[in-house]
């Protein structure tokens, strides 16, 4: 039976002992793992956003920030749908958008406590909250544009815009997911002055947390 040893270590390489198949890692040119499982975890949370009142335009809603300084966060995907059950206005349209935000996560609002894909996982590191009404900014900014809006007309009450395409990013580095390092998050924040009371926004966010 031929052996294969690394010429750098005494490493012999690993056969399967179910599939009896050798395995292999794959890294990018830089010598980044390609395919890995997370170190810290996965992790899901909701977005569930109803409008009481009119708020103002650049509001941020909902929320999600690593103020880690040794945890990367990598958001896996973003399943949104836009509702409506307020009183029908004629002719007029409302939308959110998501941006990337930067230096501080804002405060106030409730804290939601994401949920692990894998129980026994370490908690997530990942400030997640909102308001309706709008958190508080503080020091919190902005970088570059909103990368994604939704509208919704709401000229009838009942109405539901889903996300035309999902945001769905898989892969760890292949398909280059967004990555969320020390003090960076993404907020889902309003487009419109006065915006109309019943116009609300849900659906889920799932990122992985990892030292890598």
């Amino acid at each position: 039976m031929a052996q294969i040893q690394s010429g750098a270590t005494s490493d012999l390489w690993t056969i399967d002992p179910t599939s009896k198949a050798g395995r292999a890692t794959l890294y990018d040119s830089l010598g980044n793992e390609l395919i890995a499982k997370p170190t810290e975890g996965s992790f899901l949370a909701s977005v569930l956003v109803r409008q009481s009142t009119t708020t103002a335009a650049d509001a941020i809603v909902w929320s999600l920030f690593n103020a880690s300084s040794t945890v990367k966060v990598r958001i896996r995907s973003i399943r949104l749908e836009m509702l409506f059950d307020g009183t029908a206005a004629a002719a007029t349209s409302r939308s959110y958008y998501i941006e990337r935000t930067t230096t501080a996560a804002p405060t106030a609002g409730t804290a939601i406590t994401p949920a692990k894909k894998r129980s026994a996982d370490a908690g997530s590191i990942t400030d997640v909250r909102f308001l309706d009404t709008g958190l508080t900014k503080g020091t919190m900014g902005v970088t570059a544009s909103p990368f994604f809006r939704i509208a919704l007309p709401i000229s009838v009450t009942g109405n539901v815009q889903a996300l035309p395409l999902p945001l769905h990013l898989m892969g760890e580095r292949i398909i280059a997911p967004i990555l969320l390092v020390q003090n960076e998050g993404i907020g889902i924040f309003i487009n419109d002055t006065n915006t109309t009371a019943g116009i609300g926004i849900a659906g889920v966010v799932e990122w992985d947390e990892s030292t890598a």
